[in-house]
C-alpha cells in the first residue's frame, strides 16, 4: 500500500470511503477545520458550518475528487472450519 497521511486516514473514515493524497504535501501544520454534515445545518443557525467538502476547498485549499483507481482489497471465496481438539 502506498503512504496515506494523517489527513487523508481521517477523511477516509469520516466518509466511509477510500481517499488517495495525491497533493505531494509534506510536514506538519496545525490546523481548525470546521464543517458540518450535508443539511443537518439548523435554520435558526447564524454561522452555520460548510459542508466537509466546501470547508476542505475554501479553507485549505484541498478538492476531493472521485476516480476509479486500483486499490488492493483481500477477497475470501472459501474458508472450511478446523476441528479443534479439546
Amino acid at each position: 500500500m502506498g503512504h496515506y497521511p494523517l489527513l487523508a486516514q481521517m477523511l477516509a473514515r469520516v466518509l466511509g470511503e477510500v481517499i488517495m493524497d495525491q497533493t505531494q504535501i509534506s510536514g506538519v501544520y496545525d490546523f481548525e477545520l470546521r464543517w458540518s454534515p450535508e443539511g443537518q445545518n439548523s435554520i435558526t443557525d447564524p454561522d452555520p458550518a460548510p459542508t466537509l467538502f466546501t470547508a476542505l476547498q475554501e479553507k485549505l485549499g484541498l478538492h476531493l475528487q472521485r476516480q476509479r483507481v486500483p486499490v488492493e482489497i483481500v477477497v475470501v471465496d472459501h474458508c472450511e472450519r478446523m476441528p479443534v481438539e479439546n
